[in-house]
């Protein structure tokens, strides 16, 4: 008999560092989701507007929440995506970080990043094909999850929460301090430097984690410039239909990690691994960035407290709910009632 809690009486494990990076296993068990397998848009039916998105206002939910999990046509999302006019990336990007890169979602106030992104896997990664998870991550190292997956899981929406100090394995301190911290996280200072492939993996995992302001930004891109070995692509559409520019890495195997970004703000909007089969490039993971903003609280907080109001009493979490697992008892074994619910 088991036991898995939809909200913790106490903080849940950190998750390890590449928890949600790209081509390693989701290791602490918490996923999320919308649709099964899949990765790209076909390069047919592009919208009408060039760009991404020419937004006055921050686009993204204060209080986002992940949707279900539900099947979808998965036929069409094999394929890596599609993409032409390649180019030497260097110079391209240093173009890019000359402009202004500001986002709406810069000024939107609160302590937390938010984070809301959705991700396949094929395969699956420890039985999750798709999961979709809505993050929060504060300076202090505290932070919380939901998420959903698919297959769902016992209940259908894990809540995890940290306390701080609890995420300093995802990083001790937020690497877009500075480049040169943003070049540590990503392994470009490391001896021997680490391959294009694992800088693009590792802004990816990043981005899972961060919603990096103008500055932050505008270093990464800096730090991707100095990069030997990138391709950039002018146009690149990815699976919500916004259309943003690609930055591509190629192993020497055939295996491309691709980052789509915002053009006009260098917010990355998704994230595509694909591995080389006999009929062309295939995706073994997609991570789309629905929202990175910023927020004042988690989902459980009070909204922030006007003058006059009394603080609250304790820290306030979210309540435990216990689901039970019956399993077969194993051969030779008498079956008991002892772990159970009184």
């Amino acid at each position: 008999m088991t036991h898995t809690d939809s909200a913790l009486p106490r903080s849940t494990p950190p998750p390890t560092p590449d928890g949600d990076c790209p081509n390693t296993a989701v290791r602490y068990g918490i996923a999320a989701a919308a649709l099964l397998i899949a990765a790209t848009v076909p390069a047919v039916a592009y919208p009408a507007r060039l760009y991404a998105a020419d937004v006055q206002s921050c686009p993204s939910s204060s209080d986002p929440r992940p949707r279900p999990a539900a099947l979808s046509d998965t036929a069409r999302h094999a394929s890596a995506t599609r993409m032409s006019h390649p180019r030497p990336a260097r110079t391209a990007l240093r173009e890019l970080a000359t402009r202004r890169l500001a986002s709406p979602c810069d000024t939107a106030p609160g302590r937390f990043d938010l984070i809301h992104f959705q991700q396949w896997n094929n395969p699956p990664l420890h039985g999750t094909a798709v999961r979709e998870v809505v993050r929060w991550r504060a300076d202090d190292r505290s932070g919380a999850q939901l998420a959903t997956s698919h297959p769902a899981g016992v209940v259908p929406v894990n809540r995890d929460w940290w306390r701080p100090g609890d995420l300093a394995s995802v990083s001790p301190v937020n690497p877009f301090i500075s480049s040169e911290m943003i070049r540590a996280e990503t392994g470009v200072t490391r001896s021997p430097a680490s391959d294009p492939n694992a800088t693009v993996q590792a802004v990816a995992r990043l981005a899972t984690w961060y919603s990096p302001r103008r500055d932050a930004r505008t270093a990464t891109l800096g730090v991707l410039a100095d990069l030997t070995g990138l391709t950039f692509y002018p146009r690149v559409v990815d699976r919500a239909g916004r259309v943003g520019v690609g930055v591509a890495a190629v192993a020497s195997d055939g295996r491309r990690d691709l980052l789509i970004l915002h053009p006009d703000t260098a917010d990355v909007l998704a994230y595509e691994n694909a591995r080389p089969t006999v009929s062309g490039l295939r995706v073994s993971t997609y991570v789309l960035y629905l929202t990175h903003s910023h927020a004042s609280r988690r989902w459980w907080e009070p909204p922030e407290p006007t003058a006059g109001d009394a603080a609250p009493p304790r820290p306030q979490h979210p309540q435990p709910q216990r689901h039970w697992l019956l399993t077969p008892a194993p051969p030779c074994h008498v079956p008991t009632t002892r772990g159970a619910p009184s």
